[in-house]
């Protein structure tokens, strides 16, 4: 569970703010987040990133995608499990008279 600390001694004007970034990288399977903090190692040169958290989702499609098709192929076996009272609709017909093949 996801919790919060509330400081309530410290007033915005006299807090120092970090200059953080979400940064998301989207997949198909699963979905990558980090917070980042982003410094300037000199006036010319490129911005330097500290990553202070990573975190991954996993999507969950395929996995409701495969449950539906096990949950199908069970209930498609529970029916066809049943004990046949008459025969099988396959094997009770009959060639008309003077059919040939």
């Amino acid at each position: 569970m996801p919790f919060a600390i509330r400081l309530i001694d410290r007033r915005l004007l006299d807090s120092e703010l970090q200059p953080l970034r979400l940064k998301l990288d989207p997949g198909s399977k699963e979905t990558g987040l980090a917070i980042v903090r982003e410094a300037i190692a000199d006036i010319e040169g490129p911005r330097v990133a500290h990553v202070l958290s990573l975190a991954q989702i996993i999507h969950r499609g395929r996995q409701i995608s495969e449950a539906l098709t096990a949950r199908r192929s069970m209930r498609r076996t529970r029916r066809g499990r049943k004990t046949r009272y008459r025969a099988a609709r396959f094997d009770n017909r009959r060639k008309p008279e003077g059919w040939l093949a």
